[in-house]
């Protein structure tokens, strides 16, 4: 999948200073990295990803390439020379730990510098800004050279411990070194890039960890090929405003978000700005008699608009368009279906199917769906001009798909739900959650706690039972409505010999009442105590992760201060989906417990008082206390 860089994907640049900047390798363009320089887009095309590569200046430039691939040996430069480094003897010059002498966090003294005498002076550089700068400035110097030259001219370098010089040699070395390394851009690399260069705010202070948390409670994988005869597998129902970061995230667990991009020629490192000609020398290639060779392109053929039936992911948003702004940078834009010649279009374009909130709840108000356009017969299409035929088959393709979408969310079997959203998630849940399938998982997240709370509070246990127990209570009287009701009517068709019509609230009411009785699902409570059905899911449970990066060195150990993001976190709240029973009443019943054995002191005494012993089985043990009783009065009389 990420084998090497190719046009037009989206890669991630990580420079010196720790900073990522994402852009987009396009052939032929020249991009900018800022201080650390620039170079042409077509040096880089066709290598594998996380090479680093460093930018030359003009002096440096060899055959117009202005990239220099950096060895691992000399990334690692300073950690093999000490794995390297041999054993020192007694007779070295090296100082050796001084016995008895520890430091202030415990551990031994190897040298006699210390950082205590050091005073952070800018006139400890003897170099002035001026100097720097026209040091900078100069094309026959490169970075190592001006890092060498402002490191001789610290005036208390000699004085620095081996850490403290190490740290200092790191921070130039961040600041000149006009290096940068290529990394796929995935979607943890795209969240990490939002989180630290962007607003995060954005994408709802979502984080990787929290990402990867949604992803394993949700149960998010891919369905193998689905045979005739099976259900439809693997079908998630979302509900996303962190502009398609949540949507990528689910669409790469599930295979579906990383596009294949047909096999393209490479243009030429050598020349920049000329493609590449397979089969002919690059030397002759600069001549202007050479043309490049016709290629035979395949036929191309015709795109198949039918959606797909597993391995899908279904969005509800809230506006005229979903905002998927995000997954642009994985080849897929929204706003432009592929074309019907289109040769490999994205395979999002027909797993991922959006739909409103006004078509889920409430599909006859809305017109893309209601106004189907009036079917022509071959004859009238004919007579059309292209652009209207056009027109008119892009119209019935789009009322299709809508009508399809639509149907095939309102019937609900859903694997999954996923929810980010800023909307309140009570009164998203409680017209999702039907559509789930049992045992179907259930996650919400939320930047804060307080609306999750909520949601725990409306799907507890306590309030379960309180919604149960006022069903049934209204079950009870709508009964007992009807029996009444039943037999005033008989009576009025034995008086009459025709039955009265009441209103249509009565009949209404009747109606509602038979259909409780017969099993089907009771009705749905319209109280301010129960704003969701809570029978529908199991008691939620929630989940925060937040992985805070440390520092860990010998009595330096603490966590990163600068760490971007809310400081929570984050939160998740996951639940199961259970189908309740219908017309069943279920009542608990454990194993009866023995009754507890008295002595016979205790028996005779409750015998001759003539009170039955309650013990949990009070009409066995009082029948034998009386026929004792009265066995005794015989045997006395």
């Amino acid at each position: 999948m990420f084998d090497k860089i190719q046009f037009p994907q989206y890669v991630a640049l990580r420079l010196p200073s720790g900073t990522v900047k994402v852009e987009q390798i396009t052939p032929n363009t020249l991009i900018s990295l800022g201080k650390y320089g620039s170079f042409h887009s077509n040096q880089i095309i066709g290598r594998p990803y996380y090479l680093t590569f460093e930018t030359l200046d003009r002096a440096e430039q060899k055959d117009g390439r202005d990239l220099r691939v950096v060895k691992a040996s000399e990334i690692h430069a300073e950690t093999i020379l000490e794995e390297a480094e041999p054993d020192l003897g007694e007779d070295d010059s090296v100082s050796t730990p001084n016995a008895g002498q520890f430091d202030e966090y415990g551990l031994p003294l190897t040298t006699d510098k210390s950082n205590v005498n050091i005073i952070d002076d800018p006139n400890n550089q003897k170099l002035t800004y001026d100097e720097i700068e026209a040091l900078k400035s100069d094309k026959m110097s490169n970075p190592k050279e001006l890092i060498t030259k402002i490191m001789a001219n610290h005036a208390q370098l000699d004085q620095k411990t081996a850490f403290s010089l190490a740290k200092y040699t790191l921070r130039k070395q961040k600041k000149y070194m006009k290096r940068f390394t290529v990394i796929p851009l995935d979607v943890c690399a795209l969240t990490t890039f939002l989180m630290e260069e962007k607003d995060f705010t954005r994408i709802l202070e979502i984080r990787n960890e929290t990402l990867g948390l949604m992803g394993s409670w949700a149960n998010v994988h891919a369905s193998g090929p689905a045979l005739e005869q099976e259900e439809s597998r693997c079908r998630y129902l979302m509900v996303d405003d962190t502009g398609g970061l949540l949507v990528a995230a689910v669409a790469e667990r599930m295979g579906i978000l990383h596009h294949q991009q047909p096999t393209q020629s490479e243009p030429s490192p050598t020349h920049p700005h000329k493609p590449k000609v397979e089969g002919v020398p690059t030397e002759m290639q600069d001549e202007a008699q050479i043309e490049a060779p016709s290629i035979q392109r395949p036929r191309r053929q015709r795109y198949d608009h039918t959606l797909a039936t597993s391995n899908t992911i279904t969005l509800v948003h809230a506006n005229q368009q979903p905002n998927l702004s995000l997954l642009r940078y994985f080849a897929f834009d929204h706003t432009q279906p592929p074309s019907s010649v289109e040769p490999n279009p994205h395979q999002l374009h027909t797993h991922l199917q959006t739909l409103t909130w006004l078509q889920l709840l409430q599909p006859e108000a809305d017109s893309t769906y209601s106004s189907e356009p009036p079917v022509r017969t071959s004859e009238e299409l004919s007579a059309l001009k292209p652009n209207h035929r056009s027109n008119y088959y892009r119209k019935r393709r789009r009322w299709a798909r809508t009508k399809q979408v639509v149907d095939t969310a309102r019937a609900g079997g859903f694997d999954g739900l996923i929810v980010a959203t800023y909307m309140d998630p009570i009164s998203v849940l409680k017209h999702l959650v039907p559509l789930l399938r049992g045992g179907a998982q259930v996650v919400v997240y939320s930047p804060t706690i307080e609306p999750l709370m909520e949601v725990c509070d409306v799907y507890s246990t306590a309030r379960r039972t309180a919604y149960l127990q006022e069903m049934r209570r209204r079950q009870a009287l709508s009964l007992d409505g009807t029996a009444d009701e039943t037999k005033e009517t008989s009576q009025k068709e034995d008086n009459t010999g025709r039955m009265e019509v009441g209103d249509e609230d009565d009949k209404a009411r009747a109606d509602e009442t038979r259909d409780t009785a017969s099993g089907q699902e009771l009705p749905v409570l319209d109280d301010a105590r129960f704003p969701a059905d809570p029978t529908l899911l199991l008691t939620p449970a929630l989940h925060h992760s937040y992985a805070r990066q440390w520092q860990v060195l010998p009595g330096r150990t603490h966590p990163l201060m600068t760490a971007k993001g809310g400081a929570e976190g984050g939160y998740v709240l996951v639940s199961t989906r259970v189908i309740p029973l219908q017309g069943v009443i279920v009542q608990a019943r454990g194993k009866p417990g023995r009754a507890k054995k008295r002595t016979g002191a205790g028996l005779d005494q409750a015998t001759s008082a003539g009170t039955p012993i309650d013990n949990g089985n009070n009409d066995n043990l009082g029948g034998q206390a009386s026929k004792r009783t009265k066995v005794e009065n015989d045997t006395a009389a």
